[in-house]
Formats: structure tokens, sequence, C-alpha cells
């Protein structure tokens, strides 16, 4: 990883003449064709990822990381992903859009992620003593499944997580040394980006967690470092994380996403998340490839065939899988989500990772059942890739989850619905334009979901109640304020008390739309919203800890607001207001 160019020279010069070396490459190019043509057959970008873009123009406009002008909400999953949109608009934006930068992103840092963790794998096979062809075997179970083609685009961070997680594998496998000690200790001069790179996890997305922390455990065993050593790792791993929470809690009030606090990511969810399980493990049939997975890796595990491992190995090649297994049954225990497969993606992908290349066996009849069980596996991923679907059609929502895909592809009427202008179909557009055309008009006015319009106080400006975001709001432009009716991108809607009974993942706080009139016009009209229910949400409004949160997300950033922002953030991201206005203006 640190070499001299002269180094690096000499390593594609000795490629270049190792026939063998040549032939390797080859084949573990295969599965990265497989997903590359998978995934531009499924080229598209999806409506959340619009969100996304929203931030990036709202902050190019003077909003840092806002979703609507003048309120300091974090509507976005990801930050390491919207700094990475952010980048490439202001380097490439004036000659590609958006949507088409972000699609080939998330494509480029998937095909990374999968190539980088192939090399883990490798690396680990190299250090377990293995000398011969390594065949593509974990990498098959994904890269033929139709969601992985999905989100290997859809402008979402999905790319960025396999990119992250990929090559954390690969930095650690590539640490060990040919006995499986450690090539270096965090010493003083070492890398100091290996930590800092493992650390990155949350910033990806919050619940990638779980994977920073394992990789970190295994960084500390690895090298060995002593305990300054380890205190200096820990250091370094925690720099941007830590760094970044400073800034959300003095910027947005609170500890958490706002749409962890949407979508009550702490709350269990059993019985919903082993639907979503079964929506996608079952329907792949994945218990087929796993079994034979497991068969020939089995294969593999003896003394005649591998080299004795010692802790350093055993550490490296557990901790992408173990990581896998803590994220997947978070991921189930908080419902899923409600897109086919999405959520699982990542587990299933660190779960293949220490068996993502496998050889055959040397001895014969160890090499006899190995060869058979990747026959099983080949036969699988062509059946997979051809022809196991979900059980309905595109416009259908089952159990709460859809194919996202063929969801919006159906809805904007095209294909392959990546810009705005694909998706123009949709009605959101529609009304996002309109809204547009309003503002340019300098109108006063809130636009309801059922298209009527409610007058507002002058320079209120125009406001949309929307539940799907992204296209409205892009459609709007950036003078637009969008009010969030499932409170994804609202400070008040986040907060408010979930509805009772099983709902679809993600859309469990349906507001009021006495709360979205309040919001629009403190004072003033109530359009055709029951008077007595605007009245008791705009008292809900000044209750004392409600108004804080407005203060804290809507009052100007001084050095003063930001301490308080800081003193008030557990309050805030605890506070829960009754999603019934009446009730909530008791002010509990």
């Amino acid at each position: 990883m640190n070499g001299s160019p002269d180094q690096v020279g000499a390593a594609v010069r000795r490629w270049r003449d190792d026939p063998v070396a040549r032939r390797q490459v080859a084949v573990l190019a295969l599965p990265l064709l497989v997903l590359l043509i998978g995934a531009w057959s499924h080229r598209w970008v999806t409506e959340d990822a619009f969100i996304n873009f929203r931030i990036v123009h709202q902050t190019l406009a003077g909003h840092p990381f806002s979703f609507n002008p003048g309120e300091r909400v974090e509507a976005g999953t990801s930050p390491l992903w919207l700094v990475v949109l952010i980048v490439a608009q202001v380097t490439l934006g004036w000659a590609i859009d958006l949507a088409w930068l972000a699609l080939l992103l998330g494509l480029g840092l998937t095909l990374f992620g999968f190539g980088a963790g192939m090399a883990g794998a490798a690396a680990l096979g190299r250090r377990f003593g293995c000398r011969r062809l390594l065949l593509p075997a974990g990498v098959l179970l994904l890269v033929v499944l139709p969601p992985m083609w999905d989100f290997a685009t859809s402008g979402l961070e999905t790319g960025l997580t396999f990119a992250w997680v990929g090559g954390s594998f690969w930095v650690l496998a590539r640490r060990l040394g040919p006995a499986g000690d450690a090539a270096a200790r965090l010493a003083p001069g070492a890398p100091w980006w290996v930590p800092v790179l493992l650390g990155l996890g949350p910033l990806v997305r919050p619940d990638l967690v779980l994977f920073s922390v394992t990789f970190l455990v295994a960084l500390l065993v690895v090298s060995a470092p002593g305990g300054r050593g380890r205190a200096r790792a820990l250091g370094l791993a925690l720099l941007v994380p830590v760094a970044y929470e400073v800034f959300r809690v003095a910027y947005f009030a609170t500890l958490v996403p706002n749409t962890a606090l949407a979508k009550e990511a702490t709350v269990a969810n059993w019985a919903t998340g082993f639907r979503y399980l079964d929506n996608f493990a079952g329907t792949y049939l994945l218990a087929v490839p796993t079994v034979l997975l497991l068969v020939w890796a089995a294969c593999l595990l003896s003394r005649s065939v591998l080299a004795p491992p010692n802790r350093s190995l055993l550490v490296v090649a557990a901790a992408p899988a173990l990581a896998a297994a803590v994220h997947g049954l978070y991921v189930i225990r908080v419902g899923g989500d409600f897109m086919h497969g999405r959520l699982l993606l990542p587990a299933t992908f660190g779960l293949v990772l220490p068996v993502a290349v496998l050889p055959l066996p040397a001895v014969a009849p160890r090499r006899l059942v190995a060869g058979a069980a990747g026959v099983g596996l080949v036969v699988w991923a062509v059946v997979a890739a051809a022809s196991l679907r979900l059980p309905y059609s595109a416009a259908t929502i089952q159990d709460g989850i859809a194919d996202e895909r063929a969801f919006w592809d159906t809805v904007s009427h095209t294909e392959h619905a990546i810009t705005l202008e694909d998706h123009a179909g949709f009605s959101g557009v529609e009304r996002g334009r309109l809204g547009r055309q309003l503002a340019d008009q300098h109108q006063d006015v809130l636009v309801l979901r059922d298209g009527t319009f409610v007058p507002l106080a002058p320079g209120s400006g125009v406001v949309l109640e929307a539940t799907t975001i992204g296209l409205v709001s892009e459609a709007a432009g950036t003078d637009v304020r969008v009010i969030d009716s499932l409170g994804l991108a609202d400070a008040v809607g986040s907060r408010i008390t979930g509805i009772e009974g099983p709902t679809r993942i993600g859309h469990e706080k349906p507001i009021d739309p006495a709360w979205v009139v309040a919001r629009a016009a403190p004072v003033g009209t109530n359009g055709p919203v029951d008077p007595a229910r605007v009245t008791a949400a705009r008292r809900a409004l000044a209750c004392p800890r409600v108004a804080d949160l407005l203060e804290a997300t809507s009052a100007p950033l001084t050095p003063g607001r930001v301490i308080a922002n800081v003193l008030a953030a557990p309050g805030l991201t605890r506070l829960r207001i009754p999603a019934d206005p009446i009730r909530a203006a008791e002010c509990p």
C-alpha cells in the first residue's frame, strides 16, 4: 500500500510477464463485468436521491446542508455522500446533470468496492498459504441479484457503502504479513489514514458504526500497537466522526440525523423485519448459494490444504462477517426498509467477503466436492439472474415493500428514469414546477397535497405540502419551502408520535393537515382544514419545548445560538409531540 512509483512499476511489469497473474485478473474481472452489465441495464435514480440533490443545491445557494431555506434540518442520511455530491456538482455540474453524476459515481464506487473485496479475500488466501487460481465464489451470490443491479446506481449512498466496506476489508488484509503477523505497527510514522478510514463508517451511514467498531477492533488485534499506539489509533478513528457530531449538535441541535427521528430507528419491529428478510432472501433462494459456499469453504479447512492460521488471520477473516451479522440483525430489528432488498445488501456483502474468492482444493476428493459446489453455485446464479423475481407487479406494494426501481419507472412512464426530466411523468414534478412558477410570480400561498390553495401572509412565499419530497422539491427550486408530511425533512414532523398499528416502514408519521397549515401560517387562514385543529396546532407550536425546537433550527446561527443548541440537543432529540394537535396543545 505504501510502494514507491518504482515499486509499482516493477509490480506492473511482473504482472505483464506472468501469464498466471494475467489469468487470475481475467477470472476475477468476470463478476465485475456481470455486475456492470446488470447495473447498466437497470440504471435509474430513485426519488429519494433527489432529496440529496435538493440539499446539494441548497448548500450551494447559501443554506449549508439544509433542505429548506432558513431551516437547519438534517434530511440526508449520509454526510459523506453529500460531500461527494457537492464536490461533484461544483467541479462537473456545469457539464453533467447531478443525477447522472450520482449514478456514475455510485456505479464506479460499487465496482471498486467489489474489486477491493475480492482483493482483500485474495490477500487472505495468500496468507493462508494458497498459491492456486482463485475463483469468484462469494461475490457471485451478489452480482447476479436484481436489487444489486438496482442499487449499484439509484443515486443513493449504496455505492459508497460498498466502496468503504470493501476497501476497509482490503486494507486490513493487506496489513497482514506472510505468516499472518502484522506488516506494520501503529508506531509513530505508521499510516495515519488507516484508522481514519476505518472510522468513517457512521458518516457513510449511521448504522455502519457497527462495521467501524468491528474493523477497528480487528486493526488493534492485527497491529498489536500497545497502550500508546492503541490510544493513537482510536483517536485518529474518532477524529472525523466526533468532529461531525459536534457540527451536528451545534448546527442541527440534535444528536442523530432527522431521518432517524422520523423513522424511530431505535424502536423494535421484528415481525416486519423478518418479512423484509423473507422478501429478499426467499425471493432469490439465498439458502442455496449459502449452503454451497459453506460446502466449498469446508473443503478448504484442512491442514493438508491451507497453512495453519494464526489469530490475526482469523480476526481479519471474521471481522466483516461478524459486523455484517450484527448489522443485518439490526436492520431486521428496526423493520427493514420499504425498498426491496436495499438495506440487506451491505450485510450480505460483508457476510460473503471472507469467501469472496476461493481456490479449488488440491486433494482429489475435496476438489471434486468443492468443484460440484462451484458448479451448483453457477447454476443458481444463472437461474437467479434470468428468472428469480418478486412475485408481484411493479405498481404493487406488498407488506409495505416495493420493487422501487420498477415502481418509479412505471410512475414516470419511462424505462430508465434518471434526471428530473425523465421523471416528468410523475405528478409530483408538475406540482413542483407549479410551485416554482408561483414563486417567480412572488405569490404567498400554501399548496396542499390535494391541490388546494391556502393564502398566506405577505412575505411568506410559496409553501408546498408533499409526501414524496425529492422530485417535488427539485422541480420547485431552492426558494420554495416544502413541508414533508412524513417528517423526514421537517424538525416538528419527525418528532410527531407515529400512528398505531401496521404501517409501511419509513412512513410511520403521516401528520395531520392541521400541522401543515399551522407550520406554513402561524396566524391567519385555516384553508379547508378544521379551524379548531389548526388553532390547536398553532398553540402546540408555541409550547415551550416545541418553541425551543423551532428557535434552535431557524434562528440565526450566532455564537450564542451554537452554545444553546449544544446544551439543548439531548432534550430536543428525545422530544416527542402528540400527533393529535388537540392533545399537543396541552403542552404535555
